[in-house]
């Protein structure tokens, strides 16, 4: 594929382990073995994993579940980036998952085709009363990169930098705080005084949304099993993301979201929302 074409295929939220509430986790193998052939077949350049492989349940039986999920990405000959996502470090470590799916999976970016690809791996615990915690770390590095870089970017990030109106959505519709860091709006001011971010690519609250924020696109996709807007069956879905003059937004499965978007030029702003005229 000629690189003024840039195509990346995305997966998110296997969720390989026991089926929970609406995670269809019974059919995760299946879904994956017929991702794993697609993207081996796939004139992609770069097959990005966002996390949350398992339903974590103890330890012995975590290693075991990820053993058999990166066993099917190890088919792929294409590159792989992996991301953390919290289900995957509940009961194993990062070092754990780095070993058995042979990738790095601490913060890190890839040029490629003209564009700075970031692969944003902020500290996933997570404490169900709680959520995620600060990792003021995580928030200088990304800082830091994103200041030296020149190209046109893209976060990608586990857990979605911007996650919208969470209505109907349930696992967070009545749990707004899980869905997103809690140094989230501190992200989003740097995405925004940044003129180079063009978009956001996350998983976690899986359903596909997309939001437009100051003319960077905030893009969130649907886990692989979970059903509770798929009509009780696993949605299968995965994403094609294309890009040369806009970007093109594919998700395919058992339904089907698309977008064009174009991509937000340097040197435009938008401007600070009117005064309320509620005095």
């Amino acid at each position: 594929m000629s690189c003024d074409l840039l195509k990346l295929l995305v997966i998110t939220d296997i969720h390989h382990g026991i089926p929970v509430k609406t995670k269809q986790s019974q059919a995760s193998l299946m879904l994956l073995d017929e991702f794993v052939t697609t993207a081996d077949n796939s004139d992609a350049q770069l097959i990005i994993d966002l996390g949350d492989r398992i339903n974590d349940l103890d330890h012995a039986t975590d290693l075991n579940l990820m053993s058999e999920v990166a066993e099917r990405f190890s088919k792929i000959k294409c590159q792989k980036e992996h991301l953390v996502g919290n289900h995957d470090i509940h009961f194993l470590s990062v070092e754990e998952n780095e070993k058995l799916l042979n990738s790095n999976l601490r913060s890190r970016s890839l040029d490629l085709c003209g564009w700075h690809l970031v692969f944003w791996c902020p500290n996933a615990k997570y404490a169900p009363a709680t959520g995620f915690g600060d990792d003021q770390d995580s928030i200088t590095w990304l800082q830091k990169g994103l200041k030296k870089n020149d190209k046109p970017a893209i976060i990608f990030c586990h857990v979605p930098q911007f996650s919208g109106d969470l209505s109907g959505n349930f696992w967070f519709a009545n749990n707004p705080w899980a869905a997103s860091l809690p140094y989230a709006n501190t992200i989003l001011d740097i995405i925004q005084k940044d003129p180079n971010v063009k978009m956001t690519v996350g998983g976690h609250i899986h359903w596909p949304r997309l939001s437009t924020l100051h003319g960077v696109h905030h893009i969130t996709l649907p886990s692989l099993i979970e059903s509770f807007f798929s009509n009780g069956k696993p949605c299968g879905a995965w994403t094609e993301i294309t890009i040369k003059d806009q970007i093109n937004i594919a998700i395919f499965g058992n339904e089907h979201w698309q977008w064009s978007l174009p991509i937000k030029q340097k040197g435009t702003e938008w401007p600070e929302p009117r005064a309320s005229n509620i005095s």
